[in-house]
């Protein structure tokens, strides 16, 4: 019963860090221009930034260029907001426990 709860957590923290990844980019596209909303879009995408940044220390500028950059930062991004879903869940998962 515990694996199986364990599973449903985390393919639901996949979902819904995929969910939170397409909501930025939807906001990104789709909302008018706005200084708030660059400034809210680009702190929600910075986290896949840094690790991009790791493997790819100058940017996009680096020797022949950055082929790889995006899908290593979507997919920093991916993990990131999957173990703060995580986490999140699992707090409130030990609370509902205490609780009963």
């Amino acid at each position: 019963m515990r694996k199986q709860s364990n599973l449903r957590d985390a393919l639901l923290c996949f979902g819904l860090a995929l969910l939170t990844l397409t909501l930025v980019g939807l906001a990104q596209n789709y909302l008018p221009y706005s200084e708030s909303r660059d400034t809210i879009t680009d702190a929600l995408s910075m986290p896949g930034g840094f690790i991009g940044g790791l493997f790819y220390p100058e940017g996009i500028h680096t020797g022949a260029g950055a082929p790889a950059w995006g899908y290593i930062a979507y997919f920093a991004n991916v993990v990131f907001y999957f173990a703060l879903w995580f986490g999140g869940i699992r707090v409130v998962r030990l609370v509902q426990r205490r609780d009963k």
